[in-house]
């Protein structure tokens, strides 16, 4: 599992957040909904990461360089009470 956290300290460029302390690209993370289906059975979410080589920000398909999902659970019914 791969993750990622950053702070912001504000006042800059959008593209100044896409650059590291040297000023080299910065690794990348995008967070987005997956619908039930092959990759996850009740849907979840794919987290993409890789590094922003042209600096805008965002992580662009080209850029991504792994991908996992993070799975949803099966519905259960536990706790569910029966009335007769």
């Amino acid at each position: 599992m791969l993750m990622l956290a950053a702070c912001g300290g504000g006042g800059g460029k959008a593209s100044d957040a896409a650059l590291d302390a040297v000023g080299a690209p910065a690794a990348q993370v995008a967070v987005h909904t997956e619908a039930r289906g092959l990759n996850c059975a009740n849907g979840g979410v794919r987290v993409d990461a890789g590094i922003d080589a042209n600096g805008d920000g965002r992580l662009s398909a080209a850029e991504t360089s792994s991908v996992q999902y993070v799975c949803d659970g099966a519905p259960t019914t536990a706790g569910a009470v029966s009335v007769a």
